[in-house]
């Protein structure tokens, strides 16, 4: 009644119609996955942004406190002379995601400048939250000072990293 292969023509109908589906059911997956990582990576940026002005906001609270380097100069020459030899040393510490290297430069006896040179694979978002921890190591002179909240690990690493630099200084 439907004409010669009728029943085969239905089958291939049936057979397109069943990857065709299968074709957008795979094309709405896509989408949605899509969809699922750029909410995760806007939201990232969302925490980067808020981590930014949080170190914009201590920057600029610190240079308010002590306005230019010239007050960590007058902190560095008020204190005592150490038992720290003049000279350029390096330190390791463990971080989050690996070792913190610091190159701490000794002047007169006393810490002078404190310098990440690598940071491993901790995120630079908190390393450059964790580095606040260097002006407070630099105004007590020592590397026994307070983590920076939100990057404590980072902030340990770079502790740990001029301990190590500072008993260089002091073997010497």
């Amino acid at each position: 009644m439907l004409g010669e292969n009728t029943h085969f023509k239905i089958k291939v109908i049936n057979l397109i119609a069943i990857v065709a589906v299968i074709y957008i059911y795979n094309l709405n997956l896509s989408l949605w996955e899509t969809t699922e990582t750029l909410k995760f990576q806007e939201t990232r940026a969302d925490m980067a942004e808020k981590q930014l002005t949080e170190l914009e906001s201590s920057l600029d609270n610190l240079v308010k406190q002590y306005g230019d380097k010239s007050a960590a100069q007058e902190i560095s020459a008020s204190v005592p002379q150490s038992k720290w030899k003049d000279g350029v040393y390096q330190g390791e510490g463990a971080g989050f995601a690996g070792n913190i290297l610091v190159e701490v430069t000794i002047e007169n006896g006393v810490i002078a400048n404190i310098e990440v040179l690598d940071y491993g694979n901790d995120d630079e978002a908190y390393v450059n939250m964790a580095v606040g921890v260097i002006d407070a190591m630099l105004e007590t002179q020592s590397s026994e000072v307070d983590a920076v909240s939100g990057a404590t690990f980072s902030s340990n690493g770079i502790k740990a990293a001029v301990a190590a630099a500072l008993q260089e200084a002091e073997g010497e």
